[in-house]
């Protein structure tokens, strides 16, 4: 019996030569290699996606947030750690370190330079459908079940509009309790309320929310 456990490379214990020149590839087998079928995913998610994001980049959710909110109100940070295009990139990297590794130094004995490249073809119009549709399910749900950004006022310096004395349902917070820092923002809102009913909303900010816009 042949010994056929790890690899068709094998035969009688006499290792085969495959073509790794370049000159060797054949274009056509390595196209033929691959699953086409898999454009019924990636075109239409493809589409959901350009779709949702000029949609909703243009009709934004408007949603109510409270202007001393603490969950919203940290500063930007100009020094990211981790950027975000690093973030992306780097699933990428890991992708075909991984995927080359494995084809074109591991296994690159069983198989020819044709078939090794079929593979990360392979690998890679796979790892690019579940990427497309992950963004459009991203795209269409973070509108309805994402929360604000945790620098959101920072980022969109939300200017309420004027309000009514304290105790009026369409009082806004002032302006000038937007720019107050944590420290004080903590110490205004730990203040005890005011018993008269005069008092002004620069003595008192009221707590009503005010319109955001994701």
């Amino acid at each position: 019996m042949f010994p056929t456990s790890r690899s068709h490379s094998y035969i009688r214990n006499q290792r085969l030569q495959y073509d790794w020149s370049l000159r060797g590839i054949r274009w056509g087998a390595l196209l033929r290699y691959q699953h086409w079928g898999g454009l019924l995913l990636f075109i239409p998610a493809a589409i959901i996606t350009g779709l949702a994001h000029f949609t909703f980049q243009n009709n934004p959710k408007v949603r109510q947030a409270l202007l001393y909110d603490a969950t919203i109100s940290y500063p930007i940070v100009e020094d990211e750690a981790v950027p975000n295009s690093l973030a992306v990139a780097f699933n990428w990297i890991c992708f075909a370190v991984a995927v080359l590794v494995v084809e074109l130094v591991i296994f690159w004995r069983q198989h020819s330079l044709t078939v090794a490249l079929a593979g990360v073809l392979h690998q890679a119009w796979c790892c690019a459908i579940n990427f497309i549709i992950i963004v459009a399910i991203t795209e269409t749900t973070k509108s309805f079940s994402g929360d604000l950004r945790p620098d959101f006022l920072a980022r969109c310096q939300p200017a309420p509009p004027q309000g009514s004395p304290p105790g009026d349902v369409s009082n806004y917070i002032s302006d000038a309790a937007v720019r107050m820092s944590q420290s004080m923002l903590v110490i205004s809102l730990a203040a005890p309320a005011p018993t008269s009913t005069s008092s002004t909303k620069a003595d008192w900010p009221s707590r009503q929310a005010t319109p955001a816009t994701r």
